[in-house]
């Protein structure tokens, strides 16, 4: 009876040994460090294609130039990060705020009350459109009118992977025919578990 016992424990102890080392095994991975750099890429150049090609009606007033080309660029290198990820963890943040100066006929176009075509939602979804390309969520994101501005913003998340979230928040001024467009790309790499 005594053996019976101890061999219906052990072989339970075996059961849960075997159950637990197959859920690790199947376990989804983090991403590789190679896919996060893919992706980082080609986040930002999707972003700054965005920025590249304004709407109809828009012009960035500020940045110009080389600030305005510096924009979400992927900063700083992979050897870099490589480094610190051998150390520990991973984050930054890397954002723009755009000024851009808005048409009569632009605001015309997209006049208030409709939320889903307001001017401020217009622009959101102009700058951050092609994410779901990337395996971005695709939220809606109406804006709305506060007095005599409107605002919007958004977060944008890959399901079930946590090294990127966009983020997108933009402010229209119509009486000023002027907006305002900040955004960001949150990215963190987590050291890889010995």
């Amino acid at each position: 009876m005594r053996r019976l016992r101890w061999l219906l424990m052990g072989m339970t102890l075996v059961a849960c040994f075997v159950a637990v080392h197959k859920s690790f095994a199947e376990a989804p991975s983090a991403p590789s460090i190679d896919s996060f750099f893919r992706q980082r890429e080609a986040i930002s150049a999707k972003l700054r294609e965005n920025i590249a090609q304004p709407l109809p009606g828009t012009k960035i007033a500020l940045p110009l130039g080389v600030a305005l080309d510096a924009a979400l660029r992927p900063f700083p290198h992979r050897e870099h990060i490589e480094f610190v990820i051998g150390r520990g963890d991973w984050e930054r943040v890397a954002k723009t705020t755009l000024i851009l100066d808005l048409d009569a006929e632009f605001l015309a176009e997209h006049k208030q009350p409709d939320a889903k075509t307001m001017a401020s939602t217009e622009l959101l979804n102009h700058y951050l459109q092609g994410l779901e390309e990337l395996g971005f969520e695709k939220p809606g994101a109406p804006g709305k009118a506060v007095m005599r501005v409107e605002m919007v913003e958004s977060e944008r998340r890959i399901p079930d992977d946590p090294s990127f979230v966009v983020r997108a928040f933009v402010v229209v001024a119509p009486a000023e025919r002027q907006a305002v467009v900040k955004l960001e790309i949150h990215e963190q790499m987590r050291q890889p578990k010995q």
